[in-house]
């Protein structure tokens, strides 16, 4: 005999995002024709649109920068390979690529906050009167796809880190990136050339490792040069200040939340927990 299902206990099954699309046709045949989803129901004003169990809801929106800035996340398994194929469609947003991003899911998949590295690649979203997310005209919405883990416990991803790959990922001179995290520590890359500012860290050491140059390290008392395969460990509190003639590329290891000119500050100062 069955249980009869008590009318006072609800359960909740699965969730449907709804974008908002300037153009709800373009907008189907976008996500058929590039991102490989089968419509479900178009109307003049509202479609759907669903690849295997995920579906999204479409809605017709006459402003376009309301289009153009709503987003969704969606959950996926193998994403490298659907990396490859919305390459190869053209659709990746410029700022999409393929990289570790800093957040997760507290208390459901790891055990605490910035100890999940997911896998995101953004993409742009149908409405647009071109398919091309560069067109000043693009008036999609967005799309986030998120490879995560399924058994309960810390993400770990099974893929070596591959320097040349991430310093192929940028071009801008001292703008460290982070490409992993030890602990309280980051590891990141880093491309300098030409001279820097005296500062510190007073409260943690750091390290150097010159992946590719030559680097000098002036000290207050002297200088040190850093060289392809060495590394160099600056102690808390000593003032220095690095210096390449040509392109240097570097590995840094310290504690996260450094900046890279410490306690001075100035318009030299980059971005912190930048991750690629």
């Amino acid at each position: 005999m069955s249980q009869a299902r008590d009318p006072r206990r609800t359960t909740f099954k699965n969730a449907v995002p709804k974008q908002a699309a300037h153009d709800i046709f373009k907008a189907v045949e976008f996500y058929e024709q590039k991102l490989g989803f089968a419509r479900t129901f178009v109307l003049d004003d509202y479609a759907g649109v669903a690849r295997g169990p995920v579906e999204i809801h479409l809605w017709r929106c006459d402003d376009r920068y309301i289009a153009q800035n709503t987003a969704c996340r969606v959950n996926v398994e193998g994403i490298e390979a659907l990396y490859e194929e919305y390459r190869l469609s053209g659709v990746i947003h410029p700022n999409g690529a393929l990289a570790m991003k800093p957040w997760g899911r507290e208390g459901v998949y790891y055990p605490g906050p910035r100890r999940k590295r997911d896998y995101v690649l953004r993409t742009e979203l149908g409405g647009s009167e071109s398919a091309d997310p560069s067109s000043p005209r693009f008036t999609g919405s967005a799309i986030e796809l998120e490879s995560l883990s399924n058994d309960g416990g810390s993400y770990v991803s099974y893929k070596s880190i591959n320097f040349r790959q991430k310093f192929g990922l940028f071009d801008e001179q001292w703008q460290p990136k982070v490409i992993a995290e030890m602990n309280d520590y980051q590891f990141k890359v880093v491309k300098l050339q030409g001279d820097f500012i005296w500062h510190d860290h007073k409260d943690t050491d750091e390290t150097f490792i010159v992946v590719e140059g030559d680097l000098r390290i002036d000290l207050r008392d002297g200088a040190v040069h850093v060289s392809t395969g060495e590394m160099f460990v600056i102690p808390k509190g000593v003032e220095h200040k690095p210096y390449a003639e040509k392109e240097v590329k570097l590995l840094l290891i310290e504690r996260r939340g450094v900046l890279n000119t410490g306690h001075e500050g100035g318009d030299r100062t980059a971005a912190n927990d930048v991750w690629i």
